[in-house]
C-alpha cells in the first residue's frame, strides 16, 4: 500500500507539473496575442537604432576624411604660395562643410592667404569674423585677433591695440601679444617701454622662436643697435 500510494503521489504530482506547463504556456500565448504588435514593433525599433547608429558612425568618418582632404590640399597650396586655389578651397569647405571644425582652420588660411596676396582688408574682416564664431575663449580666437593686430601694426596702431585687448586675460598666447605690444612701442619711440613689455612677454616662458626672437630683440634695444 506504502507503494501504491507513493506512486499515487508522484502520479498528482506529475499531473499537477504538466498543469502548470500548459497554464504557463497558454499565458505565454495570451501574451504574444496581446502583444505581439508591440514587441514586433519594438524589435523593428531596435534594429533600426543599430542600423541608424552604424550609419551615422560611417557617415561622420566619411565627412572628417572629405573635410580633412580638403584642408590638406589648402594648406598644400598655401605652403607653395597659391593663394587663389587657397580661396577655392575655402570656399569648397564652408559650401559642404560648414559646420566642421576644419572650416574654421580653412577661414584663417584663407585670411592669410589674402593678406599675402595684398587683399588686406578683407584678411581682417575674415579674421575678425572668424574670432567671432569661435568665440572669446577659443584658442583660435586668439590666434586670428593677433593676425588682425598685426596686419593693422604699420598703419594704424590704435587698431592693433583694440585687436590686442580682445585676447583674453588667460590666452595661451599673451606672450606673442606682448610682442606686438613692445613693437608699437618701439615705434612710438618709447624704448624702455618697449624693453620692459619684451622682458614681461619673457616671463610667460615662450618657447622655440618666440623666445629667441624676444631676447633678440631685448638685446637690439639695450645695446643701443638700430632696428
Amino acid at each position: 500500500m506504502a507503494i501504491d500510494r507513493f506512486e499515487s503521489e508522484a502520479q498528482q504530482n506529475e499531473l499537477f507539473e504538466e498543469v502548470n506547463q500548459q497554464l504557463e504556456a497558454e499565458q505565454w500565448r495570451q501574451l504574444w496575442r496581446r502583444y505581439r504588435g508591440l514587441l514586433l514593433v519594438l524589435l523593428v525599433l531596435l534594429f533600426a537604432s543599430l542600423f541608424t547608429v552604424v550609419w551615422w558612425k560611417e557617415y561622420r568618418q566619411q565627412q572628417n576624411q572629405s573635410a580633412a582632404a580638403i584642408f590638406l590640399a589648402a594648406q598644400t597650396a598655401f605652403d607653395a604660395g597659391r593663394w587663389s586655389e587657397v580661396l577655392e578651397r575655402s570656399a569648397q569647405m564652408q559650401q559642404n562643410f560648414a559646420r566642421h571644425d576644419y572650416n574654421q582652420l580653412i577661414r584663417f588660411l584663407e585670411a592669410r592667404a589674402m593678406a599675402e596676396s595684398d587683399r588686406r582688408e578683407e584678411a581682417l574682416q575674415r579674421l575678425q569674423s572668424l574670432a567671432m564664431d569661435a568665440g572669446d575663449q577659443s584658442p583660435l580666437a586668439a590666434v586670428a585677433w593677433l593676425n588682425a593686430a598685426w596686419l593693422t601694426v604699420d598703419q594704424d596702431a590704435a587698431r592693433a591695440r583694440a585687436l590686442l585687448a580682445r585676447i583674453p586675460a588667460g590666452s595661451p598666447f599673451l606672450a606673442q601679444a606682448g610682442e606686438l605690444e613692445g613693437v608699437l612701442l618701439e615705434k612710438e619711440g618709447q624704448t624702455a617701454a618697449a624693453v620692459q613689455r619684451y622682458h614681461q612677454a619673457l616671463q610667460q616662458q615662450p618657447a622655440g622662436s618666440l623666445h629667441s626672437r624676444l631676447l633678440k630683440r631685448i638685446e637690439r634695444l639695450e645695446g643701443g643697435t638700430t632696428p
